[in-house]
């Protein structure tokens, strides 16, 4: 009865140049956005933006291209101009999955 489902995207965004710094995480301005280093881990030049409900529960709506968008516009006001668009990019939509219905589990308080 105390158990509780809940919703963690993710947007995996890979660049062609290293424009962030070299930590494995990165302090972000916005509250919807956590932010790894895939780099710092072996994954060549990438981010993982990790995304929490409410807004991880279906973007507000938005496609995966305006997802990116939102998240490159949080980068491009941490790293300014050194920050390049994407080559490449994955948004998970965990909540539209129809076998798991959400992210994570957990106990509730």
């Amino acid at each position: 009865q105390r158990m509780g489902f809940g919703t963690e995207n993710k947007v995996v965004l890979r660049f062609e140049t290293l424009f962030w710094d070299v930590c494995p995480y990165i302090q972000c301005t916005d509250a919807r956005f956590r932010v790894l280093n895939g780099h710092y881990f072996g994954k060549n030049k990438t981010l993982i933006m990790h995304c929490s409900p409410p807004f991880a529960d279906g973007y507000d709506g938005l496609d995966d291209a305006q997802v990116v968008g939102e998240c490159m516009i949080v980068l491009r006001g941490m790293y300014g101009a050194a920050c390049v668009e994407p080559v490449w990019s994955h948004v998970t939509r965990w909540d539209q999955d129809p076998y798991s219905m959400g992210a994570y589990s957990y106990f509730q308080i």
